[in-house]
């Protein structure tokens, strides 16, 4: 298990806007999650990312993992403006 963040933010468009950046992040979802991943070959994706109520729920699994987040933070604060991350205890 990784480092689990919740990202909340404003959106009137969280249906459309989010899987647009998360599929230019990571590529097209995997079921209800998306993997994002710097080596296809890998069998652990280095982050997960789920769209939730509010937002989402993303899982920095080690590697690149924190990079995605912060490349997925810039996205969403790029769209939305403000934005809240919030580390799981």
């Amino acid at each position: 298990m990784g480092i689990e963040y919740s990202i909340r933010f404003e959106s009137r468009d969280l249906a459309t806007t989010v899987p647009t950046i998360l599929e230019r992040l990571c590529g097209a979802p995997n079921g209800t999650h998306y993997e994002c991943r710097t080596n296809t070959a890998s069998s652990m994706a280095d982050a997960s990312v789920m769209i939730v109520g509010g937002g989402l729920y993303f899982c920095d699994n080690g590697g690149s993992g924190r990079e995605f987040l912060g490349r997925l933070v810039a996205a969403l604060v790029s769209a939305f403006g403000v934005i809240q991350v919030q580390e799981y205890e």
